[in-house]
């Protein structure tokens, strides 16, 4: 094992990869391919996202840069820029993205997504977010912010627990252990509401053709099952180590959430082609009629050089402003509360 920690542990016994979230488990997949469920699932969100060659793209709580990789090999994204809010995860993120010679330009900014307006000056094609949404709470301001960061005809995607509202009043013990496991886990529970109410904030944000897919089985049954597998596999030795602990508890909440009502959705919303402006409250507004031409003209020429930024080559616009937020980060946020705001999934934190 590679490192001796819980992502060590999912990945014992196949691939040595950065990827750390629930996975998707579809029928036909390899089932103790834990690297390629990753994989599949960012490739949903991009895919939901509508992700083509030549976007630009911003990819919300991005981990240690898998993910960054894939938008620019496996979707042809012209520029991604990735945040992180865990420093060892933002440079291995880095370092992955010094890897990836396809000509897209990659910026990775150790910096909490939350914090998006004061962060990031330009806009995007797409905007993302694999397996983090829920600890990126309270949502209604961080969706308005992005729907201000999208070019018209954007697109917005991310994945969420969810808490079906006609099982309110079943299983409480059940819901008060699931409350106790997010607070140690550092979801915002409070936000996990059902698909109905996520799909009005997201309009409420000023999203269109919002959608919502239920990913309750091939998400979290998936992880589950390949879980008690890995259990099996690494033997009792490592089954008593703390690391792993935290992978089987995990994995014990979502088994007891799932008869509490929880589930997993992907959400995507889009901006209409038509539309270069919206008034959100509470967030920056967005450039100007200059600005907005400006990124036009830019977005017409074959390398995008505007996409991050009114008139900036590449991600430099965008790079200063996060620049001026990163030095403010390490001293104000305490290391524990870094832990606790980890951006990827409940086993994905190293």
């Amino acid at each position: 094992m590679a490192r001796a920690d819980h992502i060590g542990w999912l990945h014992h016994g196949g691939r040595n990869t950065r990827w750390g979230n629930f996975g998707l488990w579809t029928d036909g997949a390899r089932p103790d391919d834990y690297p390629a469920a990753c994989a599949a699932l960012a490739r949903a969100v991009g895919q939901a996202a509508g992700m083509q060659d030549g976007d630009s793209v911003l990819s919300l709580a991005c981990g240690a840069g898998e993910e960054l990789a894939l938008w620019a090999e496996g979707f042809g994204a012209a520029a991604v820029m990735g945040l992180e809010l865990t420093p060892s995860l933002a440079a291995q993120a880095r370092r992955r993205a010094e890897a990836i010679h396809t000509g897209c330009e990659i910026e990775v900014h150790c910096a909490d997504a939350r914090r998006l307006p004061e962060l990031v000056s330009g806009r995007f094609d797409r905007i993302v977010c694999v397996d983090g949404a829920y600890h990126l709470g309270p949502h209604l301001p961080l969706l308005r912010a992005a729907r201000t960061r999208l070019f018209a005809g954007g697109g917005f995607a991310y994945t969420d627990f969810v808490l079906d509202a006609h099982k309110a009043g079943t299983a409480a013990w059940r819901r008060a252990a699931l409350r106790v496991g997010a607070g140690l886990s550092g979801v915002a529970f409070a936000e996990v509401r059902d698909s109905h109410a996520a799909l009005d904030q997201l309009r409420e944000a000023g999203f269109d053709e919002v959608r919502a897919m239920r990913l309750d089985s091939t998400v979290l049954d998936g992880f589950c099952a390949f879980a008690a597998r890995q259990a099996r596999r690494i033997g009792p030795a490592a089954r008593a180590s703390l690391a792993w602990r935290r992978v089987a508890t995990t994995a014990w909440l979502i088994r007891v959430g799932r008869s509490a009502g929880l589930g997993y959705v992907l959400y995507t919303g889009r901006v209409a082609a038509a539309a270069e402006t919206f008034d959100a409250p509470d967030v920056p507004e967005v450039p100007d009629v200059a600005d907005v031409l400006d990124r036009k003209a830019a977005r017409a020429t074959p390398n995008r050089p505007g996409a991050f930024g009114p008139s900036t080559p590449a991600p430099a616009r965008a790079a200063a402003a996060v620049a001026a937020s990163e030095a403010s980060i390490a001293p104000t946020t305490p290391s524990a509360e870094r832990t606790a705001l980890s951006s990827k999934g409940m086993p994905g934190r190293a």
